[in-house]
Protein backbone atom coordinates (compact mmCIF):
# COMPACT_ATOMS: atom_id res chain seq x y z
CA UNK A 1 0.00 0.00 0.00
CA UNK A 2 1.03 3.71 -0.37
CA UNK A 3 0.86 5.52 2.43
CA UNK A 4 -0.19 8.93 0.91
CA UNK A 5 -3.43 7.16 -0.87
CA UNK A 6 -6.44 8.68 0.96
CA UNK A 7 -8.38 5.53 -0.30
CA UNK A 8 -8.69 4.04 2.81
CA UNK A 9 -5.01 4.17 4.06
CA UNK A 10 -5.22 7.64 5.06
CA UNK A 11 -8.91 7.99 5.55
CA UNK A 12 -7.90 11.55 7.45
CA UNK A 13 -7.15 12.72 4.24
CA UNK A 14 -10.74 12.34 2.80
CA UNK A 15 -11.88 13.98 5.51
CA UNK A 16 -9.96 16.69 5.79
CA UNK A 17 -10.75 17.38 2.20
CA UNK A 18 -13.96 17.47 2.48
CA UNK A 19 -13.94 19.63 5.64
CA UNK A 20 -11.96 22.04 3.22
CA UNK A 21 -14.80 21.83 0.61
CA UNK A 22 -17.50 22.92 3.19
CA UNK A 23 -14.89 25.89 4.68
CA UNK A 24 -14.24 27.13 0.98
CA UNK A 25 -18.54 26.62 0.33
CA UNK A 26 -18.87 28.95 3.10
CA UNK A 27 -16.22 31.79 2.58
CA UNK A 28 -18.06 31.91 -1.08
CA UNK A 29 -21.55 32.49 0.08
CA UNK A 30 -22.72 30.73 -3.05
CA UNK A 31 -21.62 28.03 -5.57
CA UNK A 32 -18.77 29.92 -7.35
CA UNK A 33 -19.37 27.26 -10.76
CA UNK A 34 -23.09 26.76 -11.97
CA UNK A 35 -22.11 24.45 -15.08
CA UNK A 36 -21.16 20.86 -15.66
CA UNK A 37 -21.76 20.31 -11.50
CA UNK A 38 -21.77 21.92 -8.31
CA UNK A 39 -18.91 22.79 -6.44
CA UNK A 40 -17.16 20.05 -4.32
CA UNK A 41 -18.27 16.88 -6.85
CA UNK A 42 -15.63 13.93 -5.69
CA UNK A 43 -15.53 10.39 -7.68
CA UNK A 44 -19.16 11.13 -9.20
CA UNK A 45 -20.67 8.22 -10.81
CA UNK A 46 -21.75 7.18 -14.56
CA UNK A 47 -24.57 9.33 -15.55
CA UNK A 48 -27.87 7.42 -15.76
CA UNK A 49 -30.64 9.40 -18.01
CA UNK A 50 -34.32 8.64 -17.14
CA UNK A 51 -37.01 10.18 -19.34
CA UNK A 52 -35.82 13.90 -20.17
CA UNK A 53 -33.34 13.86 -16.36
CA UNK A 54 -30.13 13.26 -15.83
CA UNK A 55 -28.54 11.64 -12.43
CA UNK A 56 -24.96 11.78 -10.75
CA UNK A 57 -24.19 10.80 -7.13
CA UNK A 58 -21.20 11.27 -5.83
CA UNK A 59 -19.01 11.24 -2.53
CA UNK A 60 -20.99 12.50 0.38
CA UNK A 61 -22.99 11.87 3.57
CA UNK A 62 -25.84 9.30 2.54
CA UNK A 63 -24.37 9.47 -1.12
CA UNK A 64 -25.13 12.99 -2.80
CA UNK A 65 -27.77 12.87 -5.79
CA UNK A 66 -27.49 15.54 -8.39
CA UNK A 67 -29.73 15.98 -11.45
CA UNK A 68 -29.88 18.03 -14.58
CA UNK A 69 -32.30 18.53 -17.36
CA UNK A 70 -29.68 19.39 -19.78
CA UNK A 71 -26.12 18.10 -18.77
CA UNK A 72 -24.23 21.84 -18.34
CA UNK A 73 -26.06 22.93 -14.68
CA UNK A 74 -27.09 20.24 -11.86
CA UNK A 75 -28.94 20.72 -8.96
CA UNK A 76 -28.35 18.37 -5.61
CA UNK A 77 -31.89 17.20 -5.03
CA UNK A 78 -31.00 14.22 -1.74
CA UNK A 79 -28.72 11.82 -0.11
CA UNK A 80 -29.66 8.42 -1.03
CA UNK A 81 -29.01 6.82 2.68
CA UNK A 82 -30.33 9.82 4.59
CA UNK A 83 -27.80 11.78 6.42
CA UNK A 84 -27.24 9.82 9.81
CA UNK A 85 -24.38 6.57 9.97
CA UNK A 86 -25.86 4.49 7.82
CA UNK A 87 -26.93 1.25 7.40
CA UNK A 88 -26.21 -0.44 11.04
CA UNK A 89 -24.07 -3.80 9.10
CA UNK A 90 -21.15 -1.32 7.68
CA UNK A 91 -20.64 -1.10 11.72
CA UNK A 92 -19.35 -4.88 11.73
CA UNK A 93 -16.90 -4.57 8.74
CA UNK A 94 -15.81 -0.75 9.38
CA UNK A 95 -16.40 0.08 13.21
CA UNK A 96 -16.47 3.64 13.63
CA UNK A 97 -18.24 4.62 9.88
CA UNK A 98 -19.80 8.00 10.47
CA UNK A 99 -21.95 7.83 7.13
CA UNK A 100 -19.51 9.80 4.32
CA UNK A 101 -19.78 7.01 1.94
CA UNK A 102 -17.39 6.79 -0.79
CA UNK A 103 -17.38 5.97 -4.82
CA UNK A 104 -21.26 5.75 -5.68
CA UNK A 105 -21.84 4.39 -8.82
CA UNK A 106 -25.08 3.67 -10.27
CA UNK A 107 -26.65 0.67 -12.82
CA UNK A 108 -29.70 -1.18 -13.99
CA UNK A 109 -30.12 -4.78 -13.57
CA UNK A 110 -33.47 -6.74 -13.63
CA UNK A 111 -35.56 -3.37 -13.85
CA UNK A 112 -34.08 -1.91 -11.13
CA UNK A 113 -32.03 0.42 -9.95
CA UNK A 114 -28.41 -0.44 -7.79
CA UNK A 115 -26.06 1.79 -6.53
CA UNK A 116 -23.05 0.31 -4.84
CA UNK A 117 -20.67 2.19 -2.77
CA UNK A 118 -17.92 1.73 -0.08
CA UNK A 119 -17.09 2.50 3.26
CA UNK A 120 -14.04 3.48 4.48
CA UNK A 121 -12.47 2.91 8.06
CA UNK A 122 -10.51 4.67 10.43
CA UNK A 123 -9.94 1.26 12.92
CA UNK A 124 -7.84 -0.11 11.65
CA UNK A 125 -7.89 2.02 8.19
CA UNK A 126 -7.52 -0.99 6.06
CA UNK A 127 -11.12 -2.11 7.21
CA UNK A 128 -13.43 -1.39 4.15
CA UNK A 129 -16.47 -2.68 2.67
CA UNK A 130 -19.03 -2.02 -0.51
CA UNK A 131 -22.93 -2.36 -0.36
CA UNK A 132 -25.61 -2.12 -2.28
CA UNK A 133 -28.78 -0.38 -2.53
CA UNK A 134 -31.82 -1.11 -4.73
CA UNK A 135 -35.16 1.51 -6.39
CA UNK A 136 -37.36 1.53 -8.64
CA UNK A 137 -37.68 5.35 -8.83
CA UNK A 138 -34.25 6.92 -7.83
CA UNK A 139 -36.25 8.15 -5.02
CA UNK A 140 -36.81 5.92 -2.35
CA UNK A 141 -34.43 3.16 -1.43
CA UNK A 142 -33.71 0.08 0.06
CA UNK A 143 -30.45 -1.14 1.28
CA UNK A 144 -29.61 -4.53 0.61
CA UNK A 145 -26.58 -5.02 2.40
CA UNK A 146 -22.94 -6.07 2.34
CA UNK A 147 -21.47 -7.21 -1.29
CA UNK A 148 -17.58 -7.61 -0.63
CA UNK A 149 -15.54 -6.41 2.54
CA UNK A 150 -11.88 -6.11 2.91
CA UNK A 151 -9.93 -6.78 5.77
CA UNK A 152 -5.89 -6.39 6.67
CA UNK A 153 -5.69 -10.01 5.27
CA UNK A 154 -7.54 -10.07 1.87
CA UNK A 155 -5.80 -8.83 -1.33
CA UNK A 156 -7.98 -6.43 -2.50
CA UNK A 157 -9.16 -3.28 -1.11
CA UNK A 158 -12.95 -2.83 -0.53
CA UNK A 159 -13.35 0.39 -1.95
CA UNK A 160 -14.74 1.82 -5.83
CA UNK A 161 -17.31 -0.05 -7.13
CA UNK A 162 -17.97 -0.17 -10.78
CA UNK A 163 -20.55 -2.31 -12.69
CA UNK A 164 -19.98 -3.39 -17.14
CA UNK A 165 -22.82 -5.65 -18.84
CA UNK A 166 -20.83 -7.92 -20.87
CA UNK A 167 -21.42 -8.73 -24.66
CA UNK A 168 -23.75 -11.56 -23.69
CA UNK A 169 -26.25 -9.29 -20.64
CA UNK A 170 -23.95 -10.48 -18.24
CA UNK A 171 -22.85 -8.30 -15.64
CA UNK A 172 -19.67 -7.90 -13.50
CA UNK A 173 -18.70 -5.56 -10.88
CA UNK A 174 -14.88 -4.66 -10.86
CA UNK A 175 -13.62 -2.87 -7.42
CA UNK A 176 -10.21 -2.64 -4.96
CA UNK A 177 -7.48 -0.66 -4.64
CA UNK A 178 -3.83 0.00 -3.40
CA UNK A 179 -2.84 -3.90 -2.84
CA UNK A 180 -3.28 -6.10 -5.80
CA UNK A 181 -4.67 -3.61 -8.24
CA UNK A 182 -8.23 -3.96 -9.53
CA UNK A 183 -10.41 -7.40 -9.27
CA UNK A 184 -14.40 -8.53 -10.93
CA UNK A 185 -16.28 -10.84 -10.21
CA UNK A 186 -19.57 -11.63 -11.92
CA UNK A 187 -22.91 -10.30 -10.53
CA UNK A 188 -26.48 -12.14 -10.30
CA UNK A 189 -28.55 -9.64 -11.98
CA UNK A 190 -31.21 -10.51 -9.08
CA UNK A 191 -29.84 -10.16 -6.09
CA UNK A 192 -26.74 -7.57 -7.21
CA UNK A 193 -24.51 -9.51 -5.33
CA UNK A 194 -21.71 -12.13 -6.90
CA UNK A 195 -22.72 -15.07 -8.68
CA UNK A 196 -20.14 -17.15 -7.14
CA UNK A 197 -17.00 -16.80 -5.13
CA UNK A 198 -14.82 -16.25 -8.23
CA UNK A 199 -13.21 -13.27 -7.80
CA UNK A 200 -10.43 -12.54 -10.76
CA UNK A 201 -7.17 -9.98 -10.31
CA UNK A 202 -7.54 -7.97 -13.83
CA UNK A 203 -5.04 -4.97 -13.07
CA UNK A 204 -2.13 -6.16 -10.75
CA UNK A 205 -0.86 -2.89 -10.05
CA UNK A 206 -0.27 -1.83 -6.65
CA UNK A 207 -2.14 1.73 -6.53
CA UNK A 208 -4.91 1.23 -8.93
CA UNK A 209 -7.71 2.02 -8.05
CA UNK A 210 -11.01 3.37 -9.31
CA UNK A 211 -11.76 1.45 -12.22
CA UNK A 212 -14.59 1.43 -14.56
CA UNK A 213 -14.88 -1.33 -16.95
CA UNK A 214 -16.61 -1.26 -20.50
CA UNK A 215 -17.65 -3.36 -23.81
CA UNK A 216 -16.74 -1.58 -26.83
CA UNK A 217 -16.47 -3.48 -30.59
CA UNK A 218 -15.40 -6.91 -28.74
CA UNK A 219 -12.99 -5.69 -26.32
CA UNK A 220 -13.10 -4.51 -22.67
CA UNK A 221 -11.70 -1.63 -21.51
CA UNK A 222 -10.26 -0.98 -18.02
CA UNK A 223 -10.01 2.56 -17.35
CA UNK A 224 -8.28 3.27 -13.55
CA UNK A 225 -6.14 5.42 -11.84
CA UNK A 226 -2.74 5.51 -10.90
CA UNK A 227 -0.95 8.04 -8.03
CA UNK A 228 -2.53 10.07 -5.05
CA UNK A 229 -5.55 11.65 -4.48
CA UNK A 230 -7.65 14.67 -1.79
CA UNK A 231 -4.97 16.77 -1.58
CA UNK A 232 -5.73 19.18 -4.14
CA UNK A 233 -3.25 20.43 -7.08
CA UNK A 234 -0.26 18.41 -5.55
CA UNK A 235 -2.24 15.18 -6.14
CA UNK A 236 -0.60 12.83 -8.45
CA UNK A 237 -3.86 11.13 -9.90
CA UNK A 238 -3.95 10.00 -13.48
CA UNK A 239 -6.59 7.91 -15.13
CA UNK A 240 -5.26 5.17 -17.30
CA UNK A 241 -6.66 1.86 -19.76
CA UNK A 242 -6.08 -1.27 -20.49
CA UNK A 243 -8.43 -3.69 -22.81
CA UNK A 244 -8.60 -7.15 -23.30
CA UNK A 245 -11.07 -9.80 -24.88
CA UNK A 246 -12.46 -10.59 -22.26
CA UNK A 247 -14.18 -9.28 -18.57
CA UNK A 248 -11.90 -11.62 -16.55
CA UNK A 249 -8.46 -10.37 -18.56
CA UNK A 250 -5.76 -10.48 -19.42
CA UNK A 251 -5.91 -6.60 -19.93
CA UNK A 252 -2.93 -5.00 -21.67
CA UNK A 253 -1.80 -2.36 -23.40
CA UNK A 254 -2.04 -0.36 -20.54
CA UNK A 255 -1.28 3.88 -21.13
CA UNK A 256 -2.17 7.06 -19.90
CA UNK A 257 -5.73 7.98 -20.76
CA UNK A 258 -6.15 11.55 -19.05
CA UNK A 259 -3.50 13.45 -17.31
CA UNK A 260 -3.36 16.30 -15.28
CA UNK A 261 -2.60 19.57 -17.66
CA UNK A 262 -3.44 22.75 -16.48
CA UNK A 263 -5.88 24.30 -14.76
CA UNK A 264 -7.19 20.37 -14.67
CA UNK A 265 -5.36 18.49 -11.74
CA UNK A 266 -5.65 15.08 -10.57
CA UNK A 267 -8.42 13.88 -12.80
CA UNK A 268 -9.99 10.41 -11.27
CA UNK A 269 -13.38 8.17 -10.76
CA UNK A 270 -14.12 7.67 -14.68
CA UNK A 271 -17.90 7.30 -15.65
CA UNK A 272 -19.36 6.34 -19.15
CA UNK A 273 -22.29 7.38 -20.26
CA UNK A 274 -23.79 6.43 -23.77
CA UNK A 275 -26.60 9.52 -24.64
CA UNK A 276 -28.32 8.38 -27.73
CA UNK A 277 -24.77 7.45 -29.74
CA UNK A 278 -23.25 10.49 -28.31
CA UNK A 279 -20.64 8.90 -25.92
CA UNK A 280 -19.53 11.18 -22.63
CA UNK A 281 -16.88 10.26 -19.71
CA UNK A 282 -17.06 12.07 -16.58
CA UNK A 283 -14.22 12.66 -13.57
CA UNK A 284 -13.80 14.84 -10.83
CA UNK A 285 -10.80 17.16 -11.05
CA UNK A 286 -8.92 19.98 -8.86
CA UNK A 287 -9.05 23.37 -10.23
CA UNK A 288 -5.89 24.84 -10.13
CA UNK A 289 -7.56 28.18 -10.85
CA UNK A 290 -9.72 27.72 -7.54
CA UNK A 291 -6.79 26.43 -4.92
CA UNK A 292 -7.71 22.77 -6.44
CA UNK A 293 -11.43 22.84 -5.43
CA UNK A 294 -12.75 19.56 -6.67
CA UNK A 295 -15.35 19.80 -10.13
CA UNK A 296 -17.07 17.77 -12.05
CA UNK A 297 -15.57 17.65 -15.73
CA UNK A 298 -17.72 15.83 -18.56
CA UNK A 299 -16.09 14.94 -21.86
CA UNK A 300 -16.25 13.49 -25.12
CA UNK A 301 -15.63 9.99 -25.63
CA UNK A 302 -14.35 9.25 -29.41
CA UNK A 303 -12.59 5.83 -30.85
CA UNK A 304 -9.41 5.84 -32.84
CA UNK A 305 -8.08 1.96 -33.70
CA UNK A 306 -9.72 0.55 -31.17
CA UNK A 307 -9.14 2.61 -28.54
CA UNK A 308 -10.80 5.01 -26.45
CA UNK A 309 -9.97 8.97 -26.76
CA UNK A 310 -10.90 11.85 -24.45
CA UNK A 311 -11.89 14.93 -26.51
CA UNK A 312 -12.81 17.86 -23.57
CA UNK A 313 -13.10 20.54 -27.40
CA UNK A 314 -16.68 19.96 -28.21
CA UNK A 315 -15.41 22.55 -31.48
CA UNK A 316 -12.29 22.12 -33.81
CA UNK A 317 -10.38 24.87 -34.26
CA UNK A 318 -11.55 26.75 -37.34
CA UNK A 319 -13.97 29.59 -38.89
CA UNK A 320 -17.75 29.62 -37.48
CA UNK A 321 -21.10 31.02 -37.83
CA UNK A 322 -22.77 31.43 -34.54
CA UNK A 323 -26.75 30.99 -34.74
CA UNK A 324 -29.10 30.92 -32.53
CA UNK A 325 -31.15 28.05 -32.38
CA UNK A 326 -34.53 29.73 -32.39
CA UNK A 327 -34.50 33.18 -33.95
CA UNK A 328 -32.14 31.81 -36.44
CA UNK A 329 -30.35 35.52 -36.24
CA UNK A 330 -26.34 35.31 -36.35
CA UNK A 331 -23.93 36.74 -34.03
CA UNK A 332 -22.54 39.73 -35.82
CA UNK A 333 -19.30 42.13 -35.26
CA UNK A 334 -19.14 45.35 -35.69
CA UNK A 335 -19.89 46.78 -39.41
CA UNK A 336 -16.09 47.75 -39.51
CA UNK A 337 -14.81 45.39 -36.87
CA UNK A 338 -13.35 48.19 -35.01
CA UNK A 339 -12.26 47.67 -31.56
CA UNK A 340 -15.44 48.68 -28.87
CA UNK A 341 -18.17 47.97 -31.44
CA UNK A 342 -20.82 46.45 -30.19
CA UNK A 343 -21.32 42.55 -30.92
CA UNK A 344 -25.27 42.44 -32.06
CA UNK A 345 -27.74 39.60 -33.77
CA UNK A 346 -28.38 40.05 -37.14
CA UNK A 347 -29.83 38.52 -40.13
CA UNK A 348 -27.17 36.03 -41.23
CA UNK A 349 -25.78 36.93 -44.45
CA UNK A 350 -22.39 35.25 -44.92
CA UNK A 351 -20.56 38.53 -44.39
CA UNK A 352 -17.16 38.74 -42.99
CA UNK A 353 -17.76 40.08 -39.79
CA UNK A 354 -20.64 37.20 -38.82
CA UNK A 355 -17.58 34.49 -39.11
CA UNK A 356 -15.85 33.53 -36.24
CA UNK A 357 -12.47 31.85 -35.78
CA UNK A 358 -12.87 29.65 -32.57
CA UNK A 359 -8.55 28.69 -31.44
CA UNK A 360 -8.58 26.31 -29.05
CA UNK A 361 -6.67 27.10 -25.69
CA UNK A 362 -7.11 23.33 -24.12
CA UNK A 363 -9.62 21.73 -22.04
CA UNK A 364 -12.59 23.23 -23.60
CA UNK A 365 -11.55 26.97 -23.21
CA UNK A 366 -11.34 28.89 -26.29
CA UNK A 367 -10.76 32.26 -28.22
CA UNK A 368 -13.14 33.66 -30.39
CA UNK A 369 -12.13 36.24 -33.03
CA UNK A 370 -13.64 37.67 -35.49
CA UNK A 371 -12.91 37.35 -39.52
CA UNK A 372 -13.55 40.80 -39.99
CA UNK A 373 -10.31 42.41 -38.17
CA UNK A 374 -9.16 39.60 -35.83
CA UNK A 375 -10.64 41.75 -32.98
CA UNK A 376 -11.78 39.46 -29.53
CA UNK A 377 -15.27 38.39 -28.77
CA UNK A 378 -15.04 40.45 -25.71
CA UNK A 379 -16.99 40.93 -22.58
CA UNK A 380 -17.19 44.89 -21.92
CA UNK A 381 -14.84 46.25 -19.29
CA UNK A 382 -13.74 42.71 -18.56
CA UNK A 383 -17.11 42.66 -16.13
CA UNK A 384 -19.09 39.12 -15.53
CA UNK A 385 -22.03 41.04 -14.11
CA UNK A 386 -25.45 40.17 -15.19
CA UNK A 387 -26.37 42.38 -18.32
CA UNK A 388 -22.78 43.32 -19.56
CA UNK A 389 -22.41 44.06 -23.47
CA UNK A 390 -20.40 42.21 -25.68
CA UNK A 391 -18.10 44.15 -28.07
CA UNK A 392 -15.21 43.28 -29.94
CA UNK A 393 -11.61 44.53 -28.59
CA UNK A 394 -7.94 43.19 -29.28
CA UNK A 395 -7.06 39.78 -27.60
CA UNK A 396 -5.06 40.33 -24.67
CA UNK A 397 -5.45 37.14 -23.27
CA UNK A 398 -7.58 37.80 -20.60
CA UNK A 399 -10.16 35.83 -19.09
CA UNK A 400 -13.47 38.08 -20.27
CA UNK A 401 -12.20 36.61 -23.68
CA UNK A 402 -11.88 33.21 -23.12
CA UNK A 403 -14.59 30.76 -22.81
CA UNK A 404 -15.54 27.41 -22.28
CA UNK A 405 -17.67 25.83 -24.65
CA UNK A 406 -20.81 23.60 -22.71
CA UNK A 407 -22.42 21.20 -24.70
CA UNK A 408 -25.99 20.83 -24.06
CA UNK A 409 -27.99 17.61 -24.52
CA UNK A 410 -30.07 18.89 -27.39
CA UNK A 411 -26.58 19.51 -29.62
CA UNK A 412 -26.36 23.16 -28.91
CA UNK A 413 -23.98 25.42 -26.93
CA UNK A 414 -23.75 27.86 -23.89
CA UNK A 415 -20.59 29.82 -24.27
CA UNK A 416 -19.45 31.14 -20.88
CA UNK A 417 -16.95 33.39 -19.92
CA UNK A 418 -14.28 32.24 -18.01
CA UNK A 419 -13.77 35.65 -15.84
CA UNK A 420 -14.11 35.82 -12.38
CA UNK A 421 -11.63 32.58 -11.67
CA UNK A 422 -13.15 30.27 -14.19
CA UNK A 423 -16.20 30.28 -12.68
CA UNK A 424 -18.50 29.61 -15.97
CA UNK A 425 -21.71 31.14 -14.79
CA UNK A 426 -22.33 33.76 -17.03
CA UNK A 427 -22.68 32.79 -20.58
CA UNK A 428 -23.91 34.67 -24.47
CA UNK A 429 -27.45 35.70 -23.90
CA UNK A 430 -29.80 37.94 -25.34
CA UNK A 431 -31.14 40.48 -23.48
CA UNK A 432 -34.67 39.68 -22.56
CA UNK A 433 -35.27 37.46 -25.64
CA UNK A 434 -35.58 40.69 -27.85
CA UNK A 435 -35.06 39.59 -31.61
CA UNK A 436 -34.70 43.20 -33.25
CA UNK A 437 -32.31 42.89 -35.74
CA UNK A 438 -28.79 44.51 -33.92
CA UNK A 439 -29.68 44.33 -30.19
CA UNK A 440 -26.43 44.40 -28.76
CA UNK A 441 -25.68 40.68 -26.56
CA UNK A 442 -24.91 40.60 -23.44
CA UNK A 443 -23.69 38.06 -20.70
CA UNK A 444 -26.57 36.26 -18.29
CA UNK A 445 -26.35 33.92 -15.78
CA UNK A 446 -27.00 30.17 -16.99
CA UNK A 447 -30.51 29.45 -16.94
CA UNK A 448 -30.92 26.88 -20.30
CA UNK A 449 -33.21 29.22 -22.14
CA UNK A 450 -33.29 29.38 -25.73
CA UNK A 451 -31.87 32.79 -25.74
CA UNK A 452 -28.83 31.14 -24.90
CA UNK A 453 -28.41 28.19 -27.08
CA UNK A 454 -26.11 29.05 -29.73
CA UNK A 455 -24.82 26.59 -32.84
CA UNK A 456 -21.51 27.07 -34.41
CA UNK A 457 -21.68 25.84 -38.22
CA UNK A 458 -20.02 25.95 -41.06
CA UNK A 459 -20.25 29.51 -42.69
Amino acid sequence: MNDTSCRGVQPLMRFAAALLLLCALLIAGSPARALEGDDGVFDPSSIIKVGSTYHIFCDGTGIVHKTSTDMVSWTTVGNVLGTGNGPSWIQTYVPGFTGYFWAPEITTMGGKYYIYYACGGETPATDQCIGCATSTDLVNWTDQGLVVAATPSTTWGGIDPSVCEDASGNYWMTWGSWRQGIYDAQLNPTTGKFLNSTKTNIVNITDAEASKMIYHDGYYYCFFNQGTCCVGITSTYTIWVARSTSPTGPFTGAAVFIASAAPIYAPGQLGYFDDNGTEYVTFHYDDGNSNGYPRLFISHLTWSNNWPVNNPNWIANGTYRITNTTNGLGVTGGATGASLQAVTENTYTAATNQKWVFTNLGWNLYKITNADGGLALDALDCSNANGTLMDLYAYWGGTCQQYNIYHENDGTYAFATYNGGGNGTDVLDIPNGVSTLGTQLDLWAYNGLWTQKWTASTP
